[in-house]
């Protein structure tokens, strides 16, 4: 990616999209990571709130879950049965995990470069 094409997408990325690409997840679930911060989500009411299937929520939040970006805690209802709720990890460690991703990538860049240049 060229520095303008660069540039500009750090402009226009916005949180979510920014946790889509630095934690390889889809779209939804760096969506869904955005909205979950400080709250607790069911399936249905992720669902609900992305405007997608159950099936799809279901995907994205295994998939924050896998990432360590969210967890999965086993509520008892009533009924002798029970519910799953998902939660995001605090937004101090989120704000970390992104930051370490990005300090990963600089010193790939510069390793990537210095090894270009001395080839070259």
């Amino acid at each position: 990616m060229d520095f303008l094409l660069a540039r500009d997408f750090f402009a226009e990325a916005t949180l979510a999209g920014l946790a889509s690409m630095f934690f390889d997840v889809t779209d939804v679930a760096g969506t869904l990571a955005v909205i979950m911060l400080d709250k607790d989500v069911t399936v249905k009411e992720a669902a609900l709130v992305l405007g997608k299937d159950r099936s799809t929520a279901q995907r994205a939040l295994r998939s924050l879950v896998v990432n360590g970006l969210a967890k999965r805690k086993r509520v008892p209802t009533g009924k002798g049965g029970a519910r799953f709720v998902y939660s995001t990890v605090p937004r101090r460690i989120l704000e970390q995990k992104m930051k370490n991703r990005i300090t990963y990538w600089t010193e790939e860049a510069k390793e990537k470069v210095e090894r270009g240049l001395r080839t070259s």
